[in-house]
Protein backbone atom coordinates (compact mmCIF):
# COMPACT_ATOMS: atom_id res chain seq x y z
CA UNK A 1 0.00 0.00 0.00
CA UNK A 2 2.85 2.18 -0.36
CA UNK A 3 3.18 2.98 3.56
CA UNK A 4 4.91 -0.41 5.01
CA UNK A 5 2.79 -2.72 7.15
CA UNK A 6 -0.01 -1.73 9.37
CA UNK A 7 0.23 -3.37 12.83
CA UNK A 8 -3.66 -4.21 13.73
CA UNK A 9 -3.96 -2.08 17.25
CA UNK A 10 -7.89 -1.61 18.19
CA UNK A 11 -6.66 1.31 20.32
CA UNK A 12 -10.04 2.36 21.52
CA UNK A 13 -9.67 -0.79 23.78
CA UNK A 14 -6.80 0.53 26.55
CA UNK A 15 -8.17 3.54 28.48
CA UNK A 16 -5.58 2.37 30.70
CA UNK A 17 -3.25 4.37 29.64
CA UNK A 18 -4.95 7.12 32.13
CA UNK A 19 -2.32 8.09 35.03
CA UNK A 20 -6.05 8.61 36.87
CA UNK A 21 -7.03 4.92 35.96
CA UNK A 22 -5.74 1.69 38.57
CA UNK A 23 -7.17 -1.10 40.39
CA UNK A 24 -10.45 -0.86 41.33
CA UNK A 25 -12.20 -3.46 43.63
CA UNK A 26 -15.93 -4.14 44.16
CA UNK A 27 -16.20 -6.96 47.12
CA UNK A 28 -14.49 -5.12 49.72
CA UNK A 29 -16.90 -6.75 52.41
CA UNK A 30 -16.61 -9.16 53.78
CA UNK A 31 -13.16 -9.22 53.73
CA UNK A 32 -12.66 -13.19 53.48
CA UNK A 33 -9.66 -13.41 56.29
CA UNK A 34 -8.16 -10.81 58.30
CA UNK A 35 -3.98 -11.53 58.71
CA UNK A 36 -1.22 -9.38 60.41
CA UNK A 37 2.45 -10.27 58.54
CA UNK A 38 5.44 -9.22 60.89
CA UNK A 39 7.88 -6.11 60.49
CA UNK A 40 10.52 -8.98 60.33
CA UNK A 41 9.02 -10.35 57.05
CA UNK A 42 9.38 -9.16 53.50
CA UNK A 43 6.08 -7.50 52.65
CA UNK A 44 4.13 -9.10 49.91
CA UNK A 45 3.67 -7.21 46.36
CA UNK A 46 0.85 -10.11 44.82
CA UNK A 47 1.10 -9.10 41.22
CA UNK A 48 5.17 -10.30 41.79
CA UNK A 49 5.32 -12.74 44.09
CA UNK A 50 2.09 -14.65 43.79
CA UNK A 51 2.22 -18.28 42.67
CA UNK A 52 0.17 -19.13 39.41
CA UNK A 53 -1.07 -22.20 37.87
CA UNK A 54 -0.53 -23.06 34.43
CA UNK A 55 -3.90 -22.31 33.24
CA UNK A 56 -3.26 -18.83 35.46
CA UNK A 57 0.47 -18.07 33.55
CA UNK A 58 -1.34 -18.83 29.83
CA UNK A 59 -4.11 -16.13 30.83
CA UNK A 60 -1.76 -13.69 31.91
CA UNK A 61 0.54 -14.22 28.95
CA UNK A 62 -2.46 -13.38 26.77
CA UNK A 63 -3.34 -10.29 29.15
CA UNK A 64 0.04 -9.20 28.99
CA UNK A 65 0.34 -9.94 24.90
CA UNK A 66 -3.13 -8.10 24.62
CA UNK A 67 -2.22 -4.42 26.31
CA UNK A 68 1.56 -4.72 24.39
CA UNK A 69 2.25 -0.74 22.71
CA UNK A 70 4.94 -0.07 20.47
CA UNK A 71 7.96 1.98 21.46
CA UNK A 72 9.57 4.28 19.93
CA UNK A 73 13.07 3.38 18.22
CA UNK A 74 14.92 5.61 21.36
CA UNK A 75 14.28 6.39 24.90
CA UNK A 76 15.29 9.79 25.11
CA UNK A 77 13.12 11.52 22.79
CA UNK A 78 12.55 15.21 23.90
CA UNK A 79 9.44 16.79 23.54
CA UNK A 80 10.17 19.05 20.23
CA UNK A 81 10.36 15.30 18.28
CA UNK A 82 7.19 13.60 20.20
CA UNK A 83 3.86 13.96 18.25
CA UNK A 84 2.21 17.44 17.40
CA UNK A 85 -1.41 17.21 16.32
CA UNK A 86 -1.09 20.81 14.96
CA UNK A 87 1.00 19.27 12.27
CA UNK A 88 0.05 16.49 11.81
CA UNK A 89 -3.21 15.48 9.36
CA UNK A 90 -5.45 13.06 7.91
CA UNK A 91 -7.04 12.37 4.69
CA UNK A 92 -9.83 10.86 3.43
CA UNK A 93 -8.88 7.43 0.78
CA UNK A 94 -11.57 7.59 -1.91
CA UNK A 95 -13.13 10.99 -0.98
CA UNK A 96 -15.29 11.02 -4.50
CA UNK A 97 -16.88 7.66 -4.32
CA UNK A 98 -20.29 7.41 -3.40
CA UNK A 99 -20.71 5.63 -0.27
CA UNK A 100 -23.70 4.09 1.04
CA UNK A 101 -25.24 3.13 4.57
CA UNK A 102 -22.84 -0.27 5.42
CA UNK A 103 -19.47 0.78 3.56
CA UNK A 104 -16.34 0.58 4.86
CA UNK A 105 -14.70 4.88 4.94
CA UNK A 106 -10.98 4.65 5.14
CA UNK A 107 -9.23 7.82 6.47
CA UNK A 108 -5.17 7.72 6.26
CA UNK A 109 -3.14 9.82 9.31
CA UNK A 110 -0.12 11.32 8.94
CA UNK A 111 1.89 11.96 12.04
CA UNK A 112 4.70 14.61 12.36
CA UNK A 113 6.01 16.21 15.15
CA UNK A 114 6.58 19.55 16.46
CA UNK A 115 9.02 20.43 14.01
CA UNK A 116 7.31 19.27 11.39
CA UNK A 117 8.81 16.57 10.73
CA UNK A 118 7.25 13.29 9.68
CA UNK A 119 7.41 10.71 12.52
CA UNK A 120 9.22 7.63 11.64
CA UNK A 121 7.51 5.06 14.24
CA UNK A 122 4.48 4.62 15.54
CA UNK A 123 2.46 3.64 19.23
CA UNK A 124 0.38 7.00 19.72
CA UNK A 125 -3.10 6.53 21.27
CA UNK A 126 -5.65 7.75 18.72
CA UNK A 127 -9.33 7.82 18.97
CA UNK A 128 -11.31 8.35 16.30
CA UNK A 129 -14.93 8.71 15.51
CA UNK A 130 -17.55 9.89 12.38
CA UNK A 131 -20.66 11.83 13.87
CA UNK A 132 -23.74 13.62 12.77
CA UNK A 133 -24.50 16.71 15.19
CA UNK A 134 -28.03 16.88 13.88
CA UNK A 135 -29.15 13.54 14.08
CA UNK A 136 -26.84 13.14 17.28
CA UNK A 137 -25.68 9.92 16.13
CA UNK A 138 -21.67 8.57 16.40
CA UNK A 139 -19.68 5.96 15.93
CA UNK A 140 -16.02 4.92 16.69
CA UNK A 141 -13.49 4.10 14.54
CA UNK A 142 -10.53 1.15 14.33
CA UNK A 143 -7.22 2.21 13.86
CA UNK A 144 -4.84 0.26 12.67
CA UNK A 145 -0.74 1.13 13.45
CA UNK A 146 1.53 1.24 10.49
CA UNK A 147 4.66 1.48 12.99
CA UNK A 148 6.11 4.33 10.58
CA UNK A 149 4.35 7.67 11.70
CA UNK A 150 0.86 6.62 9.29
CA UNK A 151 -2.48 4.98 10.69
CA UNK A 152 -5.25 3.66 9.05
CA UNK A 153 -8.72 4.09 10.17
CA UNK A 154 -11.77 1.87 9.26
CA UNK A 155 -15.19 3.56 10.23
CA UNK A 156 -18.57 1.33 9.45
CA UNK A 157 -21.27 4.04 7.94
CA UNK A 158 -24.21 3.05 9.56
CA UNK A 159 -26.77 6.03 9.01
CA UNK A 160 -27.32 8.44 5.61
CA UNK A 161 -26.76 12.03 5.53
CA UNK A 162 -23.72 14.22 6.34
CA UNK A 163 -21.14 12.86 8.69
CA UNK A 164 -18.11 14.49 10.17
CA UNK A 165 -14.73 12.80 10.57
CA UNK A 166 -12.94 13.66 14.04
CA UNK A 167 -9.41 11.93 15.38
CA UNK A 168 -8.23 12.41 18.62
CA UNK A 169 -4.64 11.87 20.35
CA UNK A 170 -5.31 11.31 23.69
CA UNK A 171 -1.61 10.64 24.49
CA UNK A 172 1.62 10.79 21.61
CA UNK A 173 3.92 7.48 22.28
CA UNK A 174 6.66 9.55 23.95
CA UNK A 175 3.87 9.80 26.91
CA UNK A 176 2.71 6.33 26.65
CA UNK A 177 6.07 5.09 27.34
CA UNK A 178 6.31 7.05 30.63
CA UNK A 179 3.10 5.97 31.97
CA UNK A 180 4.18 2.22 31.63
CA UNK A 181 7.28 3.49 33.51
CA UNK A 182 5.15 4.84 36.33
CA UNK A 183 3.39 1.47 36.38
CA UNK A 184 6.36 -0.44 36.71
CA UNK A 185 8.02 2.20 39.51
CA UNK A 186 5.00 3.17 41.07
CA UNK A 187 2.27 0.71 41.69
CA UNK A 188 0.71 3.32 44.68
CA UNK A 189 0.15 5.85 42.83
CA UNK A 190 -3.14 5.73 43.71
CA UNK A 191 -3.96 5.11 46.64
CA UNK A 192 -6.73 4.08 49.27
CA UNK A 193 -7.65 3.91 52.42
CA UNK A 194 -9.53 1.77 55.44
CA UNK A 195 -11.18 3.06 58.26
CA UNK A 196 -11.29 0.99 61.31
CA UNK A 197 -13.52 0.86 64.53
CA UNK A 198 -14.40 -0.66 67.60
CA UNK A 199 -16.06 1.18 70.49
CA UNK A 200 -14.63 4.75 70.70
CA UNK A 201 -11.90 4.03 68.63
CA UNK A 202 -11.33 4.49 65.23
CA UNK A 203 -8.24 4.86 63.02
CA UNK A 204 -7.55 5.08 59.20
CA UNK A 205 -4.76 3.38 57.20
CA UNK A 206 -3.35 3.37 53.33
CA UNK A 207 -4.32 0.30 51.13
CA UNK A 208 -2.86 -0.95 48.36
CA UNK A 209 -2.28 -4.27 46.14
CA UNK A 210 1.61 -3.74 47.93
CA UNK A 211 2.27 -1.35 50.69
CA UNK A 212 6.38 0.01 50.76
CA UNK A 213 7.83 -0.41 54.28
CA UNK A 214 8.83 -2.44 56.96
CA UNK A 215 5.31 -1.78 59.11
CA UNK A 216 3.08 -4.64 60.03
CA UNK A 217 -0.06 -4.26 57.57
CA UNK A 218 -3.66 -6.48 57.77
CA UNK A 219 -4.29 -8.97 54.90
CA UNK A 220 -7.28 -8.27 53.29
CA UNK A 221 -6.45 -10.85 50.20
CA UNK A 222 -9.42 -13.07 48.38
CA UNK A 223 -9.01 -16.49 48.92
CA UNK A 224 -11.09 -17.02 45.98
CA UNK A 225 -9.75 -15.03 43.38
CA UNK A 226 -5.99 -14.96 44.78
CA UNK A 227 -6.40 -11.18 44.26
CA UNK A 228 -4.40 -9.46 46.98
CA UNK A 229 -5.33 -6.34 48.89
CA UNK A 230 -3.49 -5.01 52.03
CA UNK A 231 -4.06 -2.02 54.52
CA UNK A 232 -1.22 -0.71 57.46
CA UNK A 233 -2.48 -2.02 60.59
CA UNK A 234 -4.02 0.19 62.67
CA UNK A 235 -1.85 0.74 65.80
CA UNK A 236 -4.55 0.20 68.43
CA UNK A 237 -7.27 -1.81 66.24
CA UNK A 238 -7.24 -5.37 65.09
CA UNK A 239 -7.46 -6.13 61.17
CA UNK A 240 -11.01 -7.09 61.77
CA UNK A 241 -12.32 -4.09 62.93
CA UNK A 242 -12.20 -2.81 59.29
CA UNK A 243 -15.86 -0.94 58.44
CA UNK A 244 -15.01 0.83 55.35
CA UNK A 245 -12.84 1.46 52.13
CA UNK A 246 -12.62 4.28 49.35
CA UNK A 247 -10.09 5.94 47.31
CA UNK A 248 -7.42 7.94 48.98
CA UNK A 249 -5.98 10.13 45.95
CA UNK A 250 -3.27 10.31 43.67
CA UNK A 251 0.79 10.36 44.44
CA UNK A 252 1.94 14.20 43.16
CA UNK A 253 5.35 15.23 41.72
CA UNK A 254 5.93 11.73 39.66
CA UNK A 255 7.02 13.51 36.25
CA UNK A 256 9.87 15.47 35.12
CA UNK A 257 9.01 18.93 33.77
CA UNK A 258 9.96 17.53 30.32
CA UNK A 259 7.72 14.86 30.91
CA UNK A 260 4.50 16.61 31.79
CA UNK A 261 4.83 18.02 28.37
CA UNK A 262 3.73 15.18 27.03
CA UNK A 263 0.51 15.33 28.56
CA UNK A 264 -1.55 17.76 26.81
CA UNK A 265 -4.64 16.74 25.33
CA UNK A 266 -5.22 17.46 21.61
CA UNK A 267 -8.40 17.29 19.43
CA UNK A 268 -7.53 17.98 15.85
CA UNK A 269 -8.88 17.71 12.49
CA UNK A 270 -11.88 17.83 10.77
CA UNK A 271 -13.07 16.36 7.64
CA UNK A 272 -16.95 16.57 6.46
CA UNK A 273 -18.46 14.12 4.02
CA UNK A 274 -20.99 15.65 1.64
CA UNK A 275 -24.48 13.93 2.43
CA UNK A 276 -24.88 13.32 -1.27
CA UNK A 277 -22.09 10.74 -0.70
CA UNK A 278 -24.79 8.34 0.51
CA UNK A 279 -27.30 8.88 -2.25
CA UNK A 280 -26.60 5.67 -4.03
CA UNK A 281 -27.98 2.79 -2.60
CA UNK A 282 -30.44 4.18 0.26
CA UNK A 283 -34.07 3.48 -0.40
Amino acid sequence: NGFGHCFLKSQQKYPSLSLEVDVYRFNFFPPPFFGLYSPSLKLYCGYEQQTLSKREQAEEESLLAAIQWPKPPDDKITFAQSTDPAHSDFVIVKPSALFKVGDQLEVLVRMKDFQGKPKQYGGDYLQARIHSPLLKAGAVGRVLDCHNGFYKVFFTLLWPGEVKVSVSLVHPSEAIQVLLRLREERPDRVYFKSSFKSGRFSETTECNVCLPGDLPVCNFTDLYTGEPWFCYKPRKLSCASRISHAKGGYQKGLLTQEESLFFQRYVWGTYTILGDSFSSGIS
